[in-house]
């Protein structure tokens, strides 16, 4: 009798275990698309390239000669120091407007983060293109100073530091603002009130709680922007001298040259060494990783941040740096908000500047590249839609985009949605970071190893090439937004919808897809901008049979002295700026349902 009433209980305890583990499978085998897309066309070609660099030449010997060559480590000098400088600038200029789109939010905030962010989304090619002539030496920087009779003759801005500062510092930013603005929304306002009722003063609140709150976002912001810098190739190749080149032109430089390919991938390895080793020190600002449990990491930060901050105010309580901080606060507080907002009104000029010179230039009517123009037309305007290269190269941009960020979102959402649901269990962290890193790794280096690794298939030079590092550009986007999504459903609604008997399948199409629509969406064409966007994969693996729009317009840059770039540009920033405001419109518009219509 007993053995007949233990019986059920047994097999209704197996069956949950059962169909637990069964789920759990068909979760992982959503991971299997975009683990082997990356393993082929990302970890596969950096394997070969470090193979490469170690089996040149005398192999090990070799590596080390090439490694510790004078000129490439005083490029790598060079590169850090530039890549510091911007994101010092990016800090300074980025802290005040997240800062001041957290406090205000609403309209205000959305405005800021707008005008300052919009940028990431358009050419950075372009707007390169800009700054050579807003810095050159009878530009509109130089002939404001001559006016005004600060300086007597043009002060040299460009093909040196101080343009590749200027420019990159305008490309980067947002990845700075980005972080720090996620933190500061974070931040309970509330606190500050607290500090206020003990005594401190506006500037002595966000000195003792406002910045210690918003480190993360600081660490994560400055990460980000130093990484991207030391491997940018766009603003160096346009706005930094040969005499005083950074890693990016040289590898370019190394490329044209016969015999020099173990060096480049020598080069190539050193360089993606040093990332790594940043991606190891900074991988919880970079937010490479994943724990279990939200409320352990909460947890672990709260003790980590008591540790710290216990640790820092015993240290500096009585120093020198706080009393000389106090003294500062009183002095900056009556006038710490125009501070900011001077700040963010430079950030401002930064941003849009490139974008005012693209839209005069765009209607020159002069032959040549003069600013101001002497007349205005649409000549430019019309030579575009008359050229077939350029609406060729066009075509290929948008059909390769496009293909490339449906395919990156589809995988990567099954990626994003298995890792949510703890598809690979505990090997979930791993699998997130091995499919965000080609977003870490720098662009330079990925595209010398897809170029290493495309030549021996008979890849490169063709569309099918452009074609893959385009998901490959588009997959961690896509895995950081969809896997963001995920996480914040509800997971009721799946629990209710299976209850009423529909398979995992049907409760995937009928409740999760809708929900994550907008994400899917904006995935999609978040990947479509960067790839439509891209010059350095065009430039590594694309070719003359296989020319995207970009590399068109850098090829043009380099041989022919006019505004067509310009009138490009702006034709392109333009449909960028419809195809948001539409999609804003879309997204924000308030959708009834049957329920609300009865």
């Amino acid at each position: 009798m007993s053995a007949t009433t233990d019986s059920p209980p047994q097999a209704s305890q197996q069956a949950p275990s059962a169909k637990t583990g069964k789920r759990r499978s068909l979760l992982a085998l959503l991971l299997v698309p975009a683990l082997v897309f990356a393993a082929v066309v990302f970890l596969v070609p950096l394997g070969n390239l470090v193979y490469g660099s170690l089996a040149g030449g005398a192999g090990a010997e070799s590596f080390i000669e090439d490694a510790t060559n004078r000129t490439f480590l005083h490029v790598l000098l060079r590169t850090a120091w530039i890549s510091l400088t911007v994101t010092v600038v990016c800090l300074v200029l980025g802290y005040p407007v997240a800062y001041l789109a957290a406090r205000h939010g609403g309209i205000v905030g959305i405005v800021l983060l707008g005008i300052v962010c919009l940028p990431f989304f358009t050419s950075a090619l372009v707007r390169t293109y800009a700054w050579t002539i807003i810095l050159a030496d009878r530009g509109p920087i130089n002939e404001f100073l001559l006016w005004l009779g600060v300086v007597d003759e043009p002060v040299r801005l460009v093909y040196n530091d101080i343009g590749v500062v200027i420019g990159m510092s305008q490309v980067l930013l947002p990845m700075m603002i980005f972080p720090l603005y996620n933190t500061m929304r974070g931040i309970d306002r509330s606190l500050l009130s607290a500090s206020r009722s003990l005594g401190c003063n506006g500037t002595q609140s966000w000195w003792r709680v406002y910045l210690p709150l918003s480190r993360p976002g600081v660490v994560a912001g400055c990460t980000l922007v130093f990484i991207s810098a030391i491997g940018y190739y766009i603003t160096p190749m346009l706005l930094q001298g040969p005499s005083s080149p950074m890693f990016a032109q040289r590898i370019d430089s190394l490329l044209g040259q016969r015999g020099m390919r173990e060096t480049v991938a020598t080069e190539a390895v050193v360089m993606l060494a040093i990332t790594l080793v940043l991606m190891l020190l900074f991988r919880k600002p970079l937010g490479l990783t994943l724990s279990a449990s939200s409320e352990v990491r909460q947890q672990l930060k709260a003790r980590s941040g008591r540790r710290f901050f216990t640790g820092m105010d015993s240290y500096l309580s009585n120093g020198v740096i706080v009393r000389a901080g106090e003294a500062i606060a009183r002095v900056v507080e009556p006038v710490r908000l125009w501070i900011a907002w001077a700040l963010t009104a430079v950030a401002i000029l930064l941003a849009i500047s490139p974008f005012a010179v693209i839209s005069v230039l765009a209607f020159s009517d002069d032959s040549y590249l003069t600013f101001p123009p002497s007349g205005y037309s649409t000549r430019w305007i019309e030579a575009y839609f008359t050229d077939s290269r350029w609406l060729a190269a066009t075509e290929l941009s948008i059909r390769v985009s496009i293909f490339a960020a449906i395919v990156g979102t589809a995988i990567g959402a099954l990626a994003a949605f298995a890792i949510a649901r703890g598809g690979a269990g505990r090997y979930s962290p791993y699998a997130y970071v091995f499919l965000i890193a080609p977003l870490i790794v720098p662009q330079t280096v990925v595209a010398v190893a897809l170029l290493f690794g495309f030549i021996p298939v008979g890849l490169n030079g063709t569309e099918t090439a452009i074609f893959l590092a385009y998901i490959l550009l588009c997959l961690p986007y896509a895995v950081i937004v969809m896997n963001t999504a995920f996480q914040g459903l509800n997971r009721a609604y799946e629990d209710a919808a299976a209850s009423l008997g529909s398979s995992p399948v049907k409760v995937t199409y009928t409740v999760v897809l809708p929900l994550v629509a907008p994400a899917l969406v904006a995935s999609v064409m978040f990947g479509f901008v960067m790839g439509f966007s891209d010059l350095v994969f065009a430039q590594f693996v694309g070719g003359a049979r296989a020319e995207t729009l970009e590399r068109l317009m850098f090829r043009t840059i380099r041989e022919i002295v006019s505004p067509q770039v310009a009138s490009v540009g702006f034709l392109f920033f333009t449909a960028i700026v419809v195809l948001g405001l539409i999609a804003l419109f879309v997204f924000r518009r308030p959708r009834t349902t049957a329920g609300s219509a009865q």
